[in-house]
Order: structure tokens, then sequence, then C-alpha cells
């Protein structure tokens, strides 16, 4: 069968049919504008403006290395075009279609930040993603069906991560219910299609408005994006600050509360532990000035442990270097060779600082180390860490 190519007047005649089959769609919006009046008509306008002030706000604050191995940041760049889709779907009545793609984007932003925050707690727990974003699609695609993804069990655990007061509560409670409730968009359940054929709507068969349905899609998406605003600040919290000075254009009770002192709370849950040797010259790192932060945060209430190791017994010291090893080894950094260091150095010639968080016996991380961003090495330092550190609870 030989391929046709479509002349310019079977083009118009189809572009004129578009015409024809959707300006059906146009009396919808207008209905919508009357009866909901302009704002909460336009409400996914507003939304997609506070999407572009969170992006704006991560720009400012990250360099293109440090985002663009992010598949947090990739998947939020992507939700411009779906909440276009958004405003209007909800302009043109399409509530049943909306409200399946909430919960789309709502999974895909929780799987995001999953994957980009993942770090191995259990030697049963898969191993770490790969630096890259396509390392980290790679592993996505591994284990996202033995991981159940797509289940609230593992929504729940994002969120109680993303918000730990939650756990056991009538929030944890209400979304456990909302996430119920979208599952019957997805699929063809009975309470949607009962929905759907009551006889003021017949959105069964045709588009068209219902006041109530448009009211409670604005209540279900601020509730979801309240969650996808504070999945992305939780990703780059050193945007935290910048976005707060915007202000929102929409109401979102929960990550508003949280950037009140969103930054401060999550560094001061962090202990800090720092080893060095008072009796050996280090190399490439200035103990005066790391000494002098550590102080500092110590006074701001951060808890910090200055661990001399000039008298500390080998296995001791042997434990230390075992954490910064399988810490570094985990998140695929390097902290051998780095600034000249061997892992016998470490903690002598070469000072190290382990970051825990609160609750966790295992650190989060560990400075100085070397990681790959994009095509090459960068290094980071302990000073450039604690300057960040302090910078970030406003000292």
């Amino acid at each position: 069968m030989t391929n046709q190519e479509t002349s310019p007047t079977e083009v118009e005649h189809l572009l004129s049919l578009l015409g024809e089959q959707y300006k059906h769609l146009r009396k919808i919006a207008e209905e919508t504008f009357r009866s909901l009046g302009k704002e909460r008509a336009g409400y996914f306008t507003r939304l997609f403006n506070d999407w572009i002030d969170i992006l704006s706000a991560v720009h400012d604050t990250y360099s293109e290395d440090e985002i663009l191995d992010s598949l947090m940041y990739i998947y939020f760049s992507g939700l411009s075009k779906e909440v276009h889709w958004f405003q209007l779907l909800f302009l043109t009545g399409n509530y049943p279609l909306l409200h399946r793609s909430l919960r789309y984007v709502w999974e895909m932003i929780f799987r995001a930040y999953y994957v980009d925050t993942y770090v191995r707690k259990s030697p049963d727990d898969p191993e770490p993603p790969g630096p890259t974003v396509d390392d980290k699609a790679e592993w996505l695609g591994k284990y996202e069906l033995k991981l159940k993804m797509y289940k609230w069990f593992f929504v729940r655990g994002v969120l109680r991560r993303l918000l730990p007061q939650a756990k056991g509560t009538e929030i944890e409670e209400y979304y456990n219910s909302l996430w119920d409730k979208l599952n019957k968009y997805v699929h063809p359940s009975k309470s949607l299609l009962d929905r759907m054929v009551v006889p003021v709507s017949s959105l069964l068969v045709r588009d068209s408005f219902d006041k109530e349905w448009a009211s409670e899609t604005i209540k279900t998406a601020t509730m979801i994006f309240d969650l996808v605003w504070l999945a992305v600040i939780s990703r780059f919290p050193r945007s935290a600050e910048s976005i707060a000075q915007k202000r929102f254009h929409l109401e979102y009770p929960i990550v508003t509360t949280a950037l009140e002192n969103f930054s401060r709370e999550d560094l001061m849950t962090k202990r800090l532990v720092f080893l060095y040797d008072s009796t050996i010259q280090p190399w490439h790192a200035n103990l005066q000035v790391i000494q002098k932060r550590l102080n500092e945060l110590q006074t701001e209430g951060v808890k910090s442990e200055l661990l001399d190791t000039k008298d500390m017994p080998e296995e001791e010291l042997k434990h230390w270097r075992e954490e910064a090893t399988i810490t570094a080894m985990w998140r695929h950094q390097r902290i051998r060779q780095v600034f000249g260091s061997q892992q016998q150095c470490l903690g002598k010639q070469v000072p190290v600082l382990l970051v825990y968080e609160e609750g966790e016996r295992v650190p989060v991380a560990v400075y100085p180390h070397s990681e790959k961003r994009g095509q090459k090495h960068t290094d980071f330092s302990i000073e450039g860490f604690l300057e960040e550190f302090v910078n970030a609870l406003g000292g």
C-alpha cells in the first residue's frame, strides 16, 4: 500500500471539522465563568503561575549541574504541559479526566522524590540508582513494581517522609481517602458511572458544567498540589526562602505553614560528626574555619560533635572510616583520592564530616567527596557544606 499525502484541501476540511466538533466546549467554558466567576474559573492558570515561581526559585538557588540529573526536576519541568491541560479540562467540564490526571501527577512527583532521595537502609534493600537521570530512570523501571509504587502503601511512606507529623492523624486519613477516591477515576468504577449518568449533567456522553463537581475539583487539586509543592521544595530545600518571598497565587495550607520554618526545621534535625587530628596539619582543609562554623551551629542548637582522633583507638577510627566509605559508595561518590586522600588518611590528614538525619544510624552524607555531575566530577568540601548550612539557618 502506498502512502498518500493529505492535500491542503483535506487539511482545511479536517481543521474545519475540529472547529465544528469542539465549538460546544466554548459554551461550557462561558457557563463555567458565569457560574464560578473569573478567579475560580481561572484556578489552574493561577496554579500555573505558582509553578513558574517555584521553578524560577529552583533555578535561582541551584546550578545546572545540580538539577539536570534530578528525576524530580525532569518531572517538575514537565508539569507545565499537564497544568495547561488541567485548565482546559476544567473550563470544558471534563472533570473525570482531570481527576485521573491529578492522581497521575501526585504519583509521578512522589516517585521522583523517592528515587532522587533514596538511601539504602538494609542489605535487603535495592542498591541505589546511579547519579545520572538516565540511571535513575532505569532504576525506576527495574523496581517500580517490586516497590509497588502505584499502591497507597508506597504513597503513604513518601507522605510520612515529607510530613512526619501527619503519621496516624486526620491528615493521613484524608489523603488515604483522597487516593482511594482518585483510583475510582482511573478505573471504570460503579461510583464514577453513577455520577456520570445523573440527569443533571449526563457527563457519560457529553461534557457539561457541573458546579458541585467543579468546586470539588478545585479542592482536590489544592490538596494534591499542596503535597506536590512540598515534595519539590523538600528535594530542593535551598529554594524555600526564595519561594516564601514570592508568595503563592493560591492558598496551600500545608506548604505555606511548612515554608515559615522549612529550611531551619529540616536542618535542626541533623547531627554532624567531625573527625580530625589536632596534631596533624590537614590537607586542603582549614581547621580553624571548620571549627568556627561547627561552634556557630552548636550555638544555634544543631547537634555537632568534634572528635579528635589523635588518641582514638584504631578500632573506633576504623568504624568511622567504614561509615564514611559505605555512605559514599551508596551515593556513588568518591572519597578516596579526593584532595589527595586514601582511606587510611580519613580522620587524620583528611578531616571528615559525617551528616546524619534524625533517628538514622547510617550517615546520609560525607564530606569531602567528589561526585559526577553531567560529564565532569565536582568536589564538595567541608567548608563549603558548612557555609551553606549556616547561611540556610540565617547565620
